[in-house]
This record gives structure tokens, C-alpha cells and sequence, in this order.
């Protein structure tokens, strides 16, 4: 599983880094596409001596960041004999699908993102996400919520997401604090999911069109569809992964159905992010595995080791 914008942090991977050579050779080759195309070296910016988080806030840096650790660990998983049957993305996180399903290479997904971030930059305004730990529900009954934001993701019965330009979305921010709602702002600098990057769609679908066609070798959970899929992607899905709702948990759900019980869920994102809300939504289901490799802890070699042994060799 890989996910997307909200989850990255300076410093992500590093113990991967330093310790696993292929995780470091993959990023090193990775940053030389990205420097290639935009000049800029996103090793610099986790895991340089000026690396700070401060300095790691454009979307042209974390948009292929996040991609590129997500990457370099299902490479490292791959190589200990960890190889999907399924991979699934959460928003940014279908770029990383597309490339580990085999419907197009890391080069193309990489400069698909840089270019999906410079438009973003040129074209819209800045906005952002709100996650927020309450019944779903409030958003169709609080005006403060809807009339100002989009319902983003809803990934439990106590938690959603919304999204919306910056303006209203203080205005939503408000209330939840006036409600005593517990909400976090997440690290992204657009609306994501919402009508507030709608002014790249028509650039950027441009720019998609006859890309991303080759039938995938491996299928893909599609959290746009919330269903799983073994055909090649429908044009324009790529912008449908930046700009229509996050359907997690219907993704989740039509994989139980499908493939039954006793499915090992395995969160790459930077955070463990998609691993926290999977148990949430599986909760109470004992045969389901769900681990994460990456985390702020800095325990990715123990936590790849406890996938071996438990996933692996058994």
C-alpha cells in the first residue's frame, strides 16, 4: 500500500538509507532522473546536511519524495521475496501503484509527478487538508464544514477528511475548535480531492493523455473506484487520483470480498499511515496481517525483519 500528500517528513526512510544498499541505490538513481528534470536533489533535501523540514515544504520536493521512498522499499521487499499479488495507492500514492504494477516505469512516474506539482504551483491557489476525529456525519449536518469543504476521505466512523483553499478552510477550522473537535492540519500546500486544484485538470489531463496505458502485471486496488481492478487505467485516472474522493474503505472492502481472508496488508507510505487506518476499518478480523515498514521511529530494518520472518518465512 502507498499513500500520499500529508504523510511525508524530512528525514523519511532514513534508516533504510543508510543501512540497506538497495533502498540507498534505488533513491540515488531515482534522484538523478529527478535532477535530470528539475534540478533539484530530493536525497539533499531528507538527508542532507541543510536537510530541514522547514526547507521541505514545495510540492516539487515531496511530490516525488514521497514516490520515490514508497519505491525504493517495495524494491527492498521485492528482493527478500516479499512480491505482491495486489498494490494499492492512496491519492499520490496510485503513482507509485503505476509503477510497481507494471503499467509504466519509475522514470515516467517521477516526471509525471514533477510535472503534476509544477502545474499545481502554477495554476492553483493554495489550500489545504483537514483530518479530523469525529462522525462522518457532521460534515452533511455542520453548514461551517460543507458549505466551505469537500469530503476528501472518510475512513472510519471516526475519522474524515476534508479539503478546500486556505480561506474557507480556516473558516472550517474554527469551528471545529469552537465544537472542541479534534482535527490536524495536515503538511500539504493544496486542496487536494477538491474543486480547489481544479484549475490543472484540463493542463495536466492534456499532458496525461495517451500515457499510462500498458496492462498492469499485477493488479491494482484502486482507491479512486474503491474496488479491486486488473484492467490498464482509464485515461485521465491518474487526475481522478488528484482530484475525486479517497475511497479507502471501499478499496479495503472489495478486497476482503474478493480475495477472501488472510490477506497481508503491507503500508509503504512514509508514515504508516494507510496501516493505522486499515486496522481501524479491519478491526475485530484476526486473520488479516497489516504492518508498516516506514515510520518517524526509525525501525525500518526491524520492522522489514519482523515481515520477513512473519510474512516471508512463514
Amino acid at each position: 500500500m502507498f499513500s500520499g500528500q500529508g504523510s511525508q517528513y524530512v528525514q523519511m526512510g532514513r534508516e533504510l538509507y543508510i543501512r540497506q544498499p538497495l533502498f540507498r541505490d534505488c533513491m540515488t538513481r531515482m534522484d538523478a532522473v529527478v535532477q535530470e528534470i528539475c534540478g533539484v536533489s530530493v536525497v539533499d533535501k531528507l538527508y542532507g546536511a541543510e536537510a530541514s523540514q522547514e526547507g521541505f515544504v514545495q510540492t516539487l520536493y515531496t511530490h516525488p519524495a514521497i514516490v520515490m521512498v514508497e519505491y525504493a522499499a517495495a524494491q527492498v521487499l521485492q528482493e527478500s521475496g516479499l512480491d505482491p499479488d495486489f498494490v494499492l495507492g492512496s491519492s499520490l500514492g496510485e503513482f507509485t501503484a503505476a509503477a510497481v504494477s507494471g503499467i509504466s516505469s519509475i522514470d515516467e512516474v517521477l516526471e509525471a509527478v514533477i510535472k503534476q506539482a509544477g502545474i499545481l504551483e502554477h495554476r492553483c491557489p493554495e489550500g489545504g487538508m483537514l483530518a479530523i476525529l469525529h462522525d462522518p456525519r457532521i460534515f452533511g449536518e455542520a453548514p461551517q464544514l460543507h458549505q466551505y469543504c469537500e469530503l476528501a476521505a472518510v475512513n472510519s466512523s471516526s475519522h474524515f477528511v476534508v479539503s478546500s483553499e486556505s480561506e474557507k478552510l480556516a473558516k472550517a477550522e474554527r469551528f471545529l475548535e469552537q465544537q472542541g473537535i479534534l482535527y490536524q492540519r495536515l503538511p500539504v500546500r493544496f486542496g487536494y480531492h477538491s474543486a480547489a486544484v481544479d484549475h490543472a485538470a484540463a493542463e495536466y489531463q492534456d499532458y496525461l493523455r495517451g500515457r499510462f496505458t500498458r496492462i498492469p502485471t499485477r493488479p491494482i486496488v484502486s482507491c479512486v473506484y474503491g474496488k479491486l481492478m486488473g484492467t490498464p487505467l482509464q485515461e485521465g485516472y491518474l487526475w481522478k487520483a488528484v482530484r475525486e474522493p479517497i475511497k479507502f474503505a471501499e478499496a479495503l472492502g472489495d478486497t476482503q470480498q474478493k480475495l477472501g481472508t488472510g490477506v497481508v496488508y503491507v503500508d509503504l507510505g512514509p508514515g504508516g499511515t494507510l496501516a493505522n487506518v486499515a486496522k481501524r476499518i479491519l478491526s475485530g478480523r484476526s486473520n488479516e496481517e497489516i504492518y508498516a515498514v516506514i515510520t518517524p521511529f526509525n525501525r525500518e530494518i526491524e520492522n522489514l525483519e519482523k515481515i520477513k520472518g512473519s510474512v516471508i518465512s512463514g
